[in-house]
């Protein structure tokens, strides 16, 4: 996406650094009121369920 001009931010609970094109947020509210665009990536399991919901994509 940096590519197309776009600045790429993610949260990731299990990594501290990213490279020079990632821009990683400390919690996912965080990074939601700074997203036009969201993208999740990660397996499915009964604890992530629920991880996104109408009112966090509202933010």
């Amino acid at each position: 996406m940096n590519g197309f001009g776009m600045n790429v931010i993610a949260y990731d609970p299990f990594i501290q650094s990213a490279d020079e094109y990632i821009q990683l947020k400390s919690t996912v509210d965080e990074l939601l009121q700074e997203s036009d665009f969201v993208s999740l990536h990660m397996p499915y399991s009964t604890k992530l369920h629920h991880f996104i919901d109408k009112a966090k994509l509202e933010k």
